[in-house]
């Protein structure tokens, strides 16, 4: 058995089974992955409600718990979204480009076995989806929050991504959205319209490839079938 009394011994307590949480971590969806920040050890005088059988009655526990759980969220909210993303400089480009680089490769490390993430390399030719931008968007957000840094949020939205899916073109658009565009990057911000479009246009042009190629035509079958259902009710 055991017993915490305290928040030191709880923190203790989730550090010795962290282990455990990060192998079935591994095997579980993406979706259902708990973080460190969002587990809870129960004090002295806390149970789980449980049936006759013993077995753990979920929605009476959840119902039980609602305070902890909204307080554990609320507390956790912005350290969950930044954890292990740090901008030591905002005026430091290579400081700018680390998170950048740590930003994506923390998106796209989800899965066991994810690929290494280069400067150049396309994320989202490396798999990553419009859920994991959305992740994305908050958590560029608290990072900037956590430095106190006074930028427009309103401009950190999927279109930041979508239009930077290198760490290298990330990196450049948040020093950008911090530090503003030079008299030099003048021109090269306003021609980037055109290579977006050329982008864009080249991503269409691969997934779309065969689409107009007609279907054969659908067989029908001649013979009469007997279906039977059972275990409906």
């Amino acid at each position: 058995g055991y017993m915490v009394n305290n928040e030191e011994e709880s923190r203790e307590m989730i550090e010795k089974i962290w282990g455990v949480i990060s192998e079935a971590n591994l095997e579980a969806p993406r979706f259902s992955r708990v973080s460190k920040s969002l587990v809870y050890i129960l004090k002295p005088g806390e149970t789980f409600s449980r049936s006759g059988k013993m077995t753990v009655q979920r929605q009476l526990t959840v119902l039980k718990f609602a305070a902890q759980i909204d307080t554990l969220y609320t507390a956790a909210g912005e350290g969950l979204l930044s954890e292990g993303l740090e901008l030591s400089d905002p005026s430091d480009p290579e400081a700018i480009k680390s998170l950048a680089k740590k930003l994506y490769a923390q998106l796209l490390d989800s899965d066991e076995g994810a690929p290494v993430v280069g400067d150049e390399d396309n994320v989202f030719e490396l798999g990553m989806d419009s859920l994991q931008v959305t992740i994305a968007v908050q958590k560029l957000k608290a990072v900037l929050r956590a430095r106190n840094i006074n930028v427009d949020t309103s401009k950190i939205g999927p279109h930041f991504f979508y239009t930077s899916p290198s760490s290298n073109q990330l990196a450049r658009a948040i020093d950008e959205l911090i530090n503003g565009a030079s008299v030099n990057d003048v021109t090269q911000v306003n021609d980037k319209g055109s290579d977006r479009e050329i982008y864009i246009q080249a991503l269409i042009d691969k997934y779309t490839a065969g689409l107009d190629v007609e279907l054969a035509p659908k067989k029908t079958r001649t013979d009469n079938l007997t279906v039977v259902l059972t275990g409906s009710t």
